[in-house]
């Protein structure tokens, strides 16, 4: 468990150092836009200052810490360890409370969107929620033997 805990130490810790280095590139950001206009102003072309000025500066969308195969393999263990299947929602503020950092403003697709593309490693099981592909739950789910309730591309219901 150390390790773990160690693990979201180091997390936290390259997060708030994103942060700060997050915080500065949009200082230098807003300097320099200020920098163009007060040039803009200087130089008498007025119509792009003003653009400059009426144009806020878009930000990127929010990305994640971690990447999505370190996200799959956090919800993969946390799935085992609540030891049962979990719809996306449940499954997110789990892993938020076991110190996951999870990005977006909706988390729960984010994270349905990465599961998705490791659908080698994921099941989702009819009105139950995710589950690891390959670990079996006695009377519910055989990996050997995909029941009908999965839906997944990868596996075709024979006709």
């Amino acid at each position: 468990m150390a390790n773990v805990t160690e693990v979201i130490d180091q997390l936290v810790q390259r997060r708030a150092e994103l942060r700060a280095e997050l915080t500065k590139l949009e200082e230098a950001i807003d300097t320099l836009s200020a920098l163009a206009n007060t040039f803009s102003d200087i130089s008498g072309n007025s119509s792009k200052s003003k653009k400059a000025k009426e144009t806020p500066v878009e930000r990127q969308r929010e990305r994640g810490i971690l990447p999505p195969e370190e996200i799959a393999r956090f919800a993969r263990n946390t799935l085992l360890k609540i030891g049962r299947p979990v719809k996306r929602g449940a499954l997110v503020a789990a892993m938020e409370r076991d110190g996951v950092p999870m990005a977006g403003k909706d988390k729960a697709k984010n994270l349905g969107t990465i599961i998705w593309r490791h659908q080698d490693d994921f099941v989702s099981l009819e009105n139950l929620g995710y589950w690891p592909r390959d670990i079996a739950i006695k009377g519910v789910y055989d990996p050997r033997k995909p029941p009908d309730g999965i839906r997944s591309p990868r596996l075709k219901k024979s006709s």
